[in-house]
């Protein structure tokens, strides 16, 4: 077993779970991970197998991607012999578990050479913002499809710097679109606010402003699209803002793609709760998802059937897995195809492509 996770990393995976191996004299700090949201309570017990090797399993769906943790003096540490690395987002630094059958088409989409196919463009841009939101100005990254092929049709995503350097979402639009999975569309990353972003995304009238107002026209102009709805994303936070943008502004947006959305706070609901009990109905289309190890999968759940029972076109898309970049990365790969079918598909609303 030391042998395997010194040459293989750490944990080693089976058809039905994870063993993980932690060497070092004395017992190893808590181990946490996203099947158990991360929680103190929840750490996995392990036992030392021989002086100075503690072993810890955990069972998970076969096509299961999740992140894990030691905690060291309440700050999460990447496990020393995981190969996969990462950010939590939050300051701390996580590790990546992939099953045996979980998806990986994004991260090998997003790392292929400049070689493999045709790469669209990306520019830079400084937006005034008019104080709707922080700061005088913000940072928006325009992807323009490769070959200098006109852009169809407008996606603006939330937690934009994210979607670029954790998911590489451009680098999978040029596979997509080379592939005639998707059409050439143009992306309007829309960087958050850093500090401000809770009370940007926390169902902000001064954000909602802003993104149908200002970024939608500017990067419309930019792109060549004809003035037409447009779609919006994001995660989290983001995809909370993405669905109250829907329905506060259907006049702009007519497809939210929302991954994890927190529609809602331990005990409370959040406004777009009242928004779909109360407004009428709109012909917007709706896809929601979210992880099935997160504790945001109940509220999901309770979202999509609310607006399904007034009327609203929605997918509900639960995956197996938790809440990350890597996981949502995995997920717009079938959100995009949904959105943004090529032309003479025939696609209606994305359905085959979610199943």
């Amino acid at each position: 077993m030391i042998e395997a996770a010194t040459r293989d990393g750490s944990p080693l995976i089976d058809d039905r779970g994870a063993t993980f191996v932690r060497l070092g004299a004395g017992p190893p700090p808590p181990l946490v991970g996203e099947w158990a949201d991360y929680r103190p309570e929840g750490a996995l017990p392990m036992a030392e197998l021989a002086p100075g090797v503690w072993v810890g399993r955990t069972e998970l769906p076969v096509n299961a991607y999740v992140e894990y943790a030691y905690l060291v003096d309440g700050h999460r540490r990447a496990d020393p012999l995981n190969r996969f690395p990462t950010s939590d987002g939050n300051g701390g630094r996580v590790s990546g578990l992939w099953m045996a059958r979980a998806p990986r088409e994004a991260a090998q989409l997003g790392r292929l050479p400049a070689r493999a196919l045709p790469r669209g463009q990306l520019t830079r841009h400084r937006l005034e913002t008019g104080r709707m939101v922080a700061g005088r100005t913000r940072t928006v990254t325009l992807y323009h499809p490769p070959d200098g092929e006109p852009a169809s049709d407008l996606l603006l995503v939330l937690d934009g710097q994210d979607y670029l350097v954790r998911q590489r979402l451009h680098r999978v639009a040029d596979a997509l679109i080379a592939g005639g999975r998707i059409a050439p569309i143009g992306i309007a990353f829309i960087h958050h606010g850093g500090d401000a972003r809770f009370a940007e995304y926390g169902c902000s009238e001064g954000t909602l402003g802003f993104l149908a107002d200002r970024i939608a026209p500017f990067a419309r102009a930019r792109l060549g699209i004809a003035d037409r709805r447009v779609a919006i994303a994001g995660p989290s936070l983001g995809g909370l803002m993405a669905l109250f943008a829907g329905l506060r502004r259907p006049d702009v947006f007519d497809r939210v793609l929302s991954q994890s959305g927190t529609f809602e706070l331990p005990g409370r609901e959040l406004v777009t709760s009242d928004l779909a009990r109360h407004l009428p109905p709109t012909p917007i289309r709706v896809r929601l998802s979210v992880g099935t190890f997160e504790w945001l999968a109940g509220p999901v759940a309770r979202m999509a059937d609310l607006l399904r029972a007034r009327g609203y076109d929605v997918i509900h898309r639960p995956y197996v897995g938790g809440h990350n970049h890597r996981a949502w990365a995995e997920d717009l790969i079938h959100g995009l195809e949904s959105a943004f079918p090529p032309a003479g598909s025939g696609a209606a609303g994305g359905r085959p492509a979610d199943g």
